[in-house]
């Protein structure tokens, strides 16, 4: 998960000075393949951003509506549900990738190079290619450099990119420049697709107050799910899908540590902030209930937000609620150590109070 490439030079030589270079010696190679992309990619400015420039800057934005949730919560899941009608666009994972260049490239989009193209998570074996769906805080990361997806890879500096989860110890300045990355990278992706995005991105979960100083009349979409599979889940993930792009090595206690107070931080935001969210522009659903009933779920949502167009879109739902069924592997459950369950009962306990679940 080269999760830092796709910036340029600049932002990846600014990168470098803010963690003092420290990279370790096993991932110098990687370092100087992100410096090689990092050049390649100022270099491509020209032919590939310049055309769009002032496209971009007279684009008008549309308000995004946004889905929510930790880390490994089924934000993917129900994103790719939503998805399923048309109102919505989304950046796919080819956009967030090159962030400053995605108007200016092009994918072969036929069924052989897709294929080809095709990967699996390492983390759930879910399988994407450059027109999945993807995070835009992955674009966020490269444009702003006020993202905890930067930790990901300088994990000794997590807590100064930690802070970037809810904002709330940012800087004027650096809350600025988020703002100023986000809506630039919505004002490009409207040139794109011309439609109101859905956003799934689970820092975004911590960001309410931040989001509506922008969007005052977004909606949201908070999907949640029983922390202790969360934790199980978050935990496989850093163990699987992450070192592919360390440039620094974290012990085992720091990432126990980090997820414990990551998720403690942002749903802390969460509970705080969602009063702030005006009547009918937020539903919440379990992800339980969403893997039960998908058509149902969904139906909901739209009926809580006032969506029109649920029975034009619920053939497609019910397929993909038929496909998904049938194909369903769930990974094998993974009985927590009792020391971890303690820490994440104590820790998360809001979590299982407002949402009743068993601790």
């Amino acid at each position: 998960m080269d999760n830092l490439i796709g910036m340029t030079f600049e932002r990846w030589r600014k990168t470098l000075r803010e963690n003092h270079y420290d990279i370790d010696r096993p991932y110098w190679k990687r370092a100087a393949k992100m410096t090689m992309a990092s050049l390649m990619t100022s270099s491509a400015i020209k032919s590939k951003l310049k055309p769009f420039e002032s496209a971009i800057q007279q684009s008008e934005l549309l308000t995004p509506t946004f889905v929510l949730g930790h880390w490994r919560s089924g934000t993917t899941f129900l994103h790719n549900v939503l998805l399923l009608d048309d109102r919505w666009n989304s950046p796919n994972i080819g956009d967030v990738s090159n962030p400053f260049i995605f108007l200016g490239l092009k994918f072969p989009d036929d069924p052989e190079t897709r294929e080809r193209m095709r990967r699996k998570r390492a983390m759930d074996n879910i399988e994407f290619d450059p027109f999945s769906p993807g995070e835009d805080e992955f674009a966020l990361a490269k444009l702003t450099l006020r993202s905890p997806l930067i930790a990901w890879s300088f994990p000794k500096n997590e807590l100064f990119y930690d802070r970037f989860i809810t904002f709330r110890d940012a800087t004027s300045l650096e809350k600025q420049e988020w703002k100023e990355g986000f809506l630039w990278f919505l004002k490009a992706l409207r040139v794109k697709y011309d439609k109101p995005m859905l956003l799934k991105s689970p820092p975004h979960t911590g960001r309410i107050q931040l989001i509506l100083e922008l969007f005052p009349d977004a909606k949201f979409i908070s999907i949640h799910r029983n922390p202790y599979k969360v934790y199980r889940s978050t935990r496989q993930f850093y163990d699987t899908a992450l070192p592919m792009g360390y440039l620094q090595q974290p012990d085992k206690e720091t990432i126990e540590a980090g997820i414990l107070r990551r998720y403690e931080e942002m749903h802390q935001a969460y509970f705080e902030d969602r009063a702030l969210i005006p009547d009918g522009h937020l539903h919440e659903l379990a992800y339980e209930d969403l893997v039960k009933d998908m058509t149902g779920e969904v139906n909901k949502i739209y009926e809580a937000l006032n969506l029109d167009g649920f029975e034009q879109v619920r053939p497609r739902i019910e397929a993909y609620e038929e496909e998904k069924h049938r194909n369903y592997k769930p990974n094998p459950d993974v009985t927590l150590p009792d020391d971890i369950r303690s820490k994440i009962a104590s820790r998360w306990r809001q979590s299982f109070e407002e949402w009743d679940y068993e601790v």
